[in-house]
């Protein structure tokens, strides 16, 4: 039996003022910075550093200033997944088009190491105590982070699409074909499965006792993270649905006809609704007392918490892929294009 292991989970939080009024339009104070190629993942952070992957094949890093700290070299394959920021090893790591895995230095953008697979790259790597876990066709594969060297393969059916992880040893994973799974990494194998029924891309969301998933049709699944029953299932709207968001008592989706909903964690029940009348994309981002909703069309809709009423639209020159870092009353957001931006948080009034 391997040693027991912890897996990681990042939290992130941040301090935006949120008080009654009419809502507003914004576009706000800032910097730029253009990238090479255009950008179609999500953007990682680290503590002073932001991670940005483009169709180049390249790496950025950039600082909070905005100043570019590093850039990889060209590739003939484009990133295909979000980079994944490990702050214990200093290290980033990232999936590309060819099915390479590559490790970096987080600070000096120095290339550690890549393994290769014969599938193109689908599911972040998920980052643990001593290793990380990279996913392939109907398979989760342990990685040596210092060298890449392959430690162990554990099979699974089903091409896994999306990954995170648990609490303890335990991975959760969806595939192609709607079926969730827990595997323990310690004992190598898997807890539970659950068939949704519905294709996911989106990562299982785990939150104390439940893990929610997503799938096509908008539909919300919230299963026991130890025995993988369904606990309830709702439809926020019709059309795609984004990664959830959850706090301690609510978990909030977003779906591509335009309705971003809350729910009760714990029985499902409806909180509120919102309708930003355009395509929402990526996940649903929560501070204290906000919610920001991304639009592919440039508009990012702060809404309450606890009402889903609208108080603020920041508006972005470009099209958006996935979803802003709020941190400290700055907002942190890249564009199809790949220009990077910063702008500055109003209070919410």
């Amino acid at each position: 039996m391997l040693p027991r292991r912890r897996l990681l989970r990042a939290v992130g939080a941040s301090g935006v003022a949120l008080t009654a009024g009419c809502a507003s339009r914004f576009t706000g104070s800032g910097w730029s910075q253009s990238l090479t190629g255009e950008v179609v993942t999500p953007i990682a952070s680290g503590a002073e550093t932001f991670f940005v992957g483009t169709t180049t094949g390249q790496l950025s890093a950039v600082r909070r200033d905005g100043s570019l700290a590093w850039q990889t070299r060209r590739t003939q394959s484009a990133t295909s997944t979000a980079p994944v920021h490990d702050a214990t090893r200093g290290q980033v790591y990232v999936g590309y088009a060819d099915g390479a895995v590559r490790a970096f230095d987080a600070a000096s953008g120095r290339h550690r190491w890549t393994v290769r697979s014969e599938n193109r790259a689908v599911a972040a790597p998920v980052v643990g105590d001593d290793s990380v876990f990279v996913f392939e066709d109907e398979g989760v594969v342990a990685l040596d982070p210092k060298t890449g060297d392959r430690r162990w393969r554990e099979r699974v059916s089903g091409r896994v699409a999306a990954a995170s992880a648990g609490a303890g040893s335990t991975i959760f994973t969806a595939d192609w074909n709607g079926v969730v799974r827990a595997v323990d990494t310690d004992v190598r194998t898997e807890q539970w499965e659950t068939r949704i029924e519905r294709h996911t891309r989106a990562p299982p969301i785990p939150d104390g006792d439940t893990v929610f998933v997503t799938g096509t049709g908008a539909f919300l699944h919230a299963l026991d993270t130890q025995s993988g029953d369904e606990r309830w299932e709702r439809r926020p709207g019709p059309g795609g649905t984004s990664p959830v968001a959850t706090d301690d008592e609510a978990v909030i989706t977003a779906t591509t006809d335009g309705t971003a909903a809350a729910f009760d964690a714990s029985d499902g029940t409806q909180q509120w609704s919102f309708d930003a009348g355009t395509t929402l994309t990526g996940q649903p981002v929560t501070t204290d007392g906000a919610v920001f909703l991304t639009s592919m069309t440039g508009s990012i809709y702060a809404v309450e918490r606890a009402t889903g009423q609208r108080r603020t639209t920041i508006d972005i020159d470009g099209v958006l892929r996935s979803a802003p870092i709020v941190d400290d009353g700055s907002l942190y957001a890249v564009t199809r294009d790949g220009t990077f931006l910063r702008r500055s948080v109003p209070t919410l009034t």
